[in-house]
């Protein structure tokens, strides 16, 4: 797939890969970071094995995409608080809010953790299925 605006973005086979992710985030019991004093007596978080193994298929997927991220904050934050419009976005929109997060990862360790404990990163990989099930009706 390419977009628009140039980039090429994630295939269907990528979004599958990604999509292989997406019962375990949504399993009820599910801990996506646990605290450890493994290694320091400062008791720390650290992100659960499959946290960091969907980070990593995200990356290796095409899912981060180069963008101005301080410039579409406001969109950013509207697709955050509005489910509607996160069901209406397109797949680059949602590559964007999966990078902002990944972004905001390496400032503020387990931000993305915290997102995938949040339900966000479930509703961003159940818009990739439902991108995915459109352009799958579509053929």
């Amino acid at each position: 797939m390419v977009d628009a605006d140039g980039p090429k973005l994630p295939s269907g086979a990528d979004i599958d890969a990604v999509l292989a992710f997406l019962p375990l985030l949504e399993r009820p019991d599910f801990q996506a970071s646990r605290w450890t004093r493994q290694g320091s007596w400062i008791p720390r978080l650290v992100d659960a094995p499959e946290v960091q193994q969907l980070q990593q298929a995200l990356a290796r997927h095409g899912f981060v995409v180069a963008f101005d991220g301080p410039s579409w904050r406001a969109e950013a934050e509207h697709y955050q608080s509005d489910p509607a419009a996160l069901a209406g976005a397109s797949l680059a929109d949602v590559c964007r809010l999966l990078t902002v997060h990944l972004r905001s990862d390496r400032f503020v360790a387990g931000q993305f953790a915290s997102a995938v404990a949040s339900g966000q990163i479930a509703a961003l990989l159940r818009r990739l299925r439902a991108i995915r099930d459109e352009e799958l009706a579509a053929r």
